[in-house]
């Protein structure tokens, strides 16, 4: 595919396919997200509308629709973002008084960055 300026090195949107059965309305996802609006959602090639036809529940494991899909429907999922757990990468009280972070982490223009190359956390000022 062509691109004006550089190529994208990585960005694809996963996707995830599920078939209706008229009576579930919770299904699971592949991957956590964020929110309702981290994700397109089509039910028989109609967009849903978050908020509207469908919520995330489970800490963003689930997606639930308002309404159960009729049986035979085809339903997929285009994940636009993931969630992010800096937690996991942190962990409890990583960024302490005693730590070179723990004064930028009050700077209100501070943007940490994982690196996932270094596995390692990036600091930027904005």
């Amino acid at each position: 595919m062509a691109y004006i300026g550089k190529t994208p090195v990585a960005g694809t949107f996963e996707k995830q396919d599920f078939t209706a059965d008229g009576s579930t309305t919770t299904f699971t996802l592949n991957y956590t997200v964020g929110s309702s609006s981290a994700i397109l959602v089509s039910v028989s090639g109609v967009l849903q509308e978050p908020e509207t036809a469908y919520n995330i529940a489970s800490g963003g494991t689930t997606i639930v629709f308002s309404a159960a899909p009729e049986s035979g429907e085809d339903i997929f999922v285009i994940f636009l973002g993931v969630a992010f757990d800096a937690g996991s990468i942190l962990g409890t009280g990583a960024i302490t008084g005693q730590t070179e972070l723990s004064a930028l982490a009050a700077d209100d223009d501070l943007l940490l960055i994982y690196d996932t190359s270094t596995t390692s956390l990036k600091k930027i000022h904005t």
